[in-house]
């Protein structure tokens, strides 16, 4: 499919051979180099079998400090190695040699809402080759929307008891489900609502799943959704990449650095032997990435496609794969990608309005109170604090865990009455360190 792809060539006349991934990452492809061998396959955790695994410390501090970016350049399994996006690999006698063959390089050229319409219906047409049945993941946002508005398959959406009385979130802005029926009612779709709710033993199989580590709540909603589709269909059509590649972040795009992202999401605390300054550390390697000085919202945007999406794909790929469910990304394809960066920062955010060039190309397309919505991440469970509380007061954490976390800073959360978003999401990720350490048998850093 356009824009979806990752395997390896090899010339047995010529001795030499290459890896390739698709440009955003949207398909996965690791690989292990030992010595003369190289090995390499969807998941890191197959090219471990019979060896001892120890952790990549680098890797677990990024994934607990900031999670959004982390699982892209490097695994948490030492030694192995995540082919970016963009990227190949060639092996050859001499060795591997890491080529980009592709870099997000946004520009201003003229783009007509009409083109960039077009170009949007014909990606999702393409999404709809298949000889098996297809679904669609519907939020009742924009872009979930404008796919089930030309794909017209059955959709499932995520709901969660009480969400409609939950606020003071920095992702979910608004309950998704009246949306969501108001979709389904006026596109005429199949509508499939799925209740779900955090539990002890979905984070161990969250954790035993993800290979990178779980970096979002959300991951669990999307477990749900890929278990409840896949009784019924093979594949699923996902609104992804929509947000990183037309400026659809309005709780990013503003921030003057990196840094900034990671207090707004939360970052956990480390130990001062592992990591005395971590928050400045990967605060200084992703500004390597883009000039935040002379434009921010340019070079945020470059971060998130380089990293923030690559994560996102990782995470829906790999959840939906453990059902054996495709999900499919229209907003990925080749020309439509190209079409979106050309878009100036200026147009795609005009007034302040959060994809405003993609909204005025869907007007008549999607339902004028969706085409207008302003943009809500996909749904977690908002109650899940004292799950987690007790699940860390039971547990005797993993020892990589008490290496790497300090858990002396973390404890008044543990007993808390209350918890912002930000700690939930510390909670949770140090859940998920201790379930994935004990489920792939992790050495102690």
């Amino acid at each position: 499919l356009d824009g979806m792809f990752a395997f390896f060539l090899w010339d047995e006349a010529r001795q030499t051979g290459f890896a390739v991934r698709d440009r955003l990452g949207v398909k996965p492809l690791a690989y292990l180099q030992d010595g003369a061998e190289l090995s390499f396959a969807s998941e890191a955790r197959a090219l471990l079998e019979g060896r001892s695994i120890k952790p990549d410390v680098e890797a677990i501090v990024e994934y607990l400090v900031a999670p959004a970016f982390s699982g892209v350049s490097r695994s948490p399994f030492r030694g192995v190695r995540y082919l970016p996006p963009g990227h190949l690999l060639r092996i050859d006698r001499s060795g591997l040699q890491l080529h980009r063959y592709w870099q997000w390089a946004p520009r201003e050229e003229k783009v007509t809402p009409e083109e960039l319409r077009e170009t949007f219906v014909n990606s999702v047409h393409s999404a709809l080759r298949a000889d098996v049945p297809l679904g669609i993941f519907l939020s009742g946002g924009l872009d979930s929307t404008a796919i089930a508005a030309v794909a017209r398959l059955p959709a499932w959406t995520v709901t969660y008891a009480g969400q409609e009385a939950w606020h003071d979130s920095l992702l979910v802005i608004e309950n998704d489900t009246p949306h969501a029926r108001a979709a389904a009612r006026e596109l005429k779709l199949e509508a499939h609502e799925v209740p779900s709710a955090a539990e002890a033993n979905e984070l161990a199989a969250l954790a035993a799943v993800n290979d990178a580590l779980p970096a979002w709540e959300q991951e669990l909603s999307q477990r749900a959704l890929s278990r409840a589709a896949a009784r019924s269909v093979k594949g699923v059509l996902v609104g992804d990449a929509a947000d990183e590649t037309h400026y659809g972040y309005h709780f990013l795009l503003g921030a003057p650095g990196p840094s900034a992202i990671f207090k707004r999401l939360g970052s956990v605390p480390i130990r001062h032997l592992i990591d005395p300054a971590p928050v400045e550390r990967l605060d200084h390697e992703y500004r390597q990435l883009a000039d935040f000085d002379q434009d921010p919202i340019a070079a945020m945007t470059t971060l998130i496609v380089e990293r923030w999406l690559p994560r996102l794909l990782h995470n829906g790929d790999i959840h939906a794969m453990r059902f054996g469910l495709e999900a499919r990304v229209p907003f990925a394809a080749t020309k439509l990608i190209d079409l979106a960066a050309r878009i100036a920062p200026r147009r795609a955010l005009q007034d302040g309005i959060e994809k405003s060039f993609l909204r005025e190309a869907l007007k008549g397309l999607v339902p004028e109170q969706i085409r207008t919505r302003r943009k809500s991440a996909l749904p977690k469970d908002q109650g899940a604090q004292q799950i987690y509380q007790a699940e860390l007061q039971r547990l005797d954490l993993h020892p990589l865990v008490r290496n790497v976390v300090d858990l002396q800073a973390l404890q008044p959360l543990v007993t808390a009455a209350r918890l912002t978003e930000q700690e939930c999401a510390q909670l949770f990720r140090v859940l998920c360190l201790h379930h994935w350490a004990t489920f792939n048998e992790v050495a102690a850093a």
